[in-house]
């Protein structure tokens, strides 16, 4: 945020915030002053805007890409669970904008099942066979 992009466009979301502002205060008086809103009711009002955050994607790719990998090698050295190197990875995502559902974790590991299940019977030898030799049979009767 220190540089000239991050002040810019800080820049432009006040003056945004200040037209606004105006605009909803026009809107008031006027609905005031034809009798729509009563004066004796709140009028108070406040906009509130996200703070602008300017981050180095590289930066943030890099640092996902180390934790990722050493999350990985603490699971298979049994450091830690699964679950826990989900949560670590998950929280990092939360903090650079990337919501995260709760139930991701089983999502994932369901789907990581399935994908190894259809995988796993691409390529079963055994099916592969028979229908080699089913693919093989009208040859092998036309010849005869």
């Amino acid at each position: 945020m220190a540089g000239p992009t991050g002040k810019m466009l800080t820049n432009k979301q006040n003056v945004m915030k200040r037209l606004i502002t105006a605009i909803v205060e026009f809107a008031i008086g006027q609905a005031v002053a034809r009798g729509v809103l009563n004066e004796s009711m709140n009028l108070s009002w406040k906009l509130q805007v996200p703070d602008i955050s300017v981050q180095d994607t590289g930066l943030v790719a890099t640092a996902l890409q180390s934790l990722a990998t050493s999350l990985g090698i603490a699971e298979d050295r049994g450091w830690i669970r699964g679950e826990t190197s989900a949560r670590a990875f998950q929280s990092v995502l939360t903090q650079v904008g990337v919501e995260v559902d709760q139930n991701e974790y089983d999502l994932a590991q369901q789907e990581k099942a399935d994908k190894a299940a259809q995988d796993q019977n691409a390529l079963d030898p055994q099916k592969n066979l028979a229908d080699a030799l089913k693919a093989a049979q009208p040859a092998t009767q036309m010849t005869q």
